[in-house]
Order: structure tokens, then C-alpha cells, then sequence
């Protein structure tokens, strides 16, 4: 039996399913939170020692990890950015997490770049995100998509790696179905889950929770849900009142 790579949040573990050799994709609007949902499970799995890629062409080194440690300690960068004496902190969280592993900045990432990374089969099989799929993928090149999709899932097989991508919607998505989606992007994933909340604006509710549904739209799971509650200020996600 294949066990499943957690997830901070034991609710959603199932429905996202992430599997050695398997691509898995979570989709949503802009401003949802599917970045902060990313960087949640790739710092929740190099804290368990899984050696860990993060690739994102929407980010800085010192702005993500000002997020892991508000998620970490709790913090709300939201109003004023990380208080001065957290600022050294989160450089020296970086270098204690060993396995986990990044590829930053506004140029696009090749997949060769992101293979390098990771490393060989070990006991813990890798896990691999990509932040976002259409940010490595060029628009000059109508075929980088399907292309990208097809070398990540390779990818995926050769290493025994866990790969979760993101993928941006243009427009929102329907109840069950992934007619919203690429189809390369619902061709290539054994499962995809979607991120849907009521708002869209990451500033709406102020520091309250905002309520987001987690959905299995293909998969083992499919038309299966969950809520998380987003903590915009935190940068995290955590499990509604009474859940798990």
C-alpha cells in the first residue's frame, strides 16, 4: 500500500493524495491562497526531513521565508511586514532545513533545473513543487505546457518523486467539474483539487479566518470536500473549528 505524503491538515491529506511517481495539481482564482497552501505543505514536509524542492518564479528568498516563519511563530506580517528582531531568524530557519530546497526568481526555471535538485531515491521519497506550472511554461511556445507537464511526470517516475503543481484559473471554477482547467493540466494529473472561497481578495475579513473549501475535482476522491481557514496575516491555513 502506497502511503501518502502528508499534509499540515489531516482532513486534506486524502484529497490531495500526493504520491511518490504521481503529479498532483491544486488550482484556484488569483488571491485565494494556493501559494500560501503550496509553501504549507513544502515546509510541513521538509520539517518531517522529506528533502523538499520549492520552485516559484512569483517570489523572493527573503519574502518566503519572512512567510514560513510568520507561519511558523504565528506572526502578522500583514500590517507592518516581519517585526525587525524575527528578520535575522529567518535566514538561520533556512539554513537549519536542510531538505528543503529552492528555486527562486523571476526567470523561468527549465525542468532540467528543477531535475538537478532532486535528489536520488532515497527512503523518503522527494517531493517537488512547482509555483506556478504556467510560470515556467513560456507563452511564445504554444507546446511548453504540455511539454513541461510531460518531463515533471517523468520526472515524477524516475525519482519516485511526489510533484504538486499549481495552476492558475482565468475564470472561477464550476462545482465538481475541470472544464475550467488546461487540459493539459487534467491529462497529466492523477488528481486535482480545487481552493474556493466566497472572496477573492487575500485583504477581505481583515485578520479574521476566511473560510476555504478544499475539493477533489478528479482523483480517488473526487467530489469529496473540506474547509480550511485561511489566515491571511499568518500565511497559513488551519483547520476550521472542530476539524483536525
Amino acid at each position: 500500500m502506497t502511503t501518502l505524503l502528508g499534509t499540515p491538515w489531516s482532513a486534506v491529506t486524502p484529497l490531495l493524495d500526493l504520491q511518490p511517481g504521481a503529479l498532483t495539481a491544486v488550482t484556484s482564482m488569483s488571491g485565494v491562497g494556493k501559494s500560501t497552501f503550496a509553501i504549507n505543505v513544502a515546509t510541513h514536509n521538509a520539517g518531517a526531513k522529506r528533502p523538499t524542492v520549492y520552485c516559484s518564479t512569483e517570489i523572493s528568498l527573503t519574502d518566503l521565508m519572512e512567510k514560513i516563519l510568520a507561519a511558523h511563530l504565528g506572526l502578522d506580517i500583514q500590517q507592518h511586514g516581519l517585526p525587525a528582531e524575527h528578520r535575522g531568524e529567518a535566514h538561520r530557519m533556512h539554513s537549519r532545513v536542510e531538505t528543503l530546497h529552492f528555486l527562486l526568481g523571476d526567470d523561468r526555471h527549465t525542468i532540467t533545473e528543477i531535475e538537478r535538485t532532486v535528489p536520488a531515491r532515497e527512503a523518503l521519497a522527494p517531493l517537488v513543487i512547482v509555483d506556478s506550472i504556467q510560470g515556467i511554461s513560456r507563452r511564445s511556445e504554444p507546446d511548453s505546457l504540455a511539454r513541461n507537464l510531460a518531463a515533471l511526470k517523468t520526472m515524477a517516475d524516475e525519482h519516485g518523486a511526489a510533484v504538486l503543481i499549481v495552476s492558475h484559473l482565468s475564470r472561477p471554477a464550476q462545482q465538481q467539474g475541470v472544464d475550467h482547467l488546461p487540459p493539459e493540466v487534467v491529462d497529466a494529473a492523477a488528481t486535482v483539487v480545487s481552493l474556493r472561497r466566497t472572496t477573492h481578495d487575500w485583504n477581505d475579513n481583515g485578520n479574521e479566518g476566511q473560510e476555504t473549501a478544499i475539493q477533489t475535482l478528479k482523483g480517488t476522491h473526487r467530489g469529496k470536500r473540506t474547509t480550511l481557514l485561511l489566515e491571511p496575516q499568518h500565511c497559513r491555513f488551519v483547520h476550521t473549528e472542530g476539524g483536525r
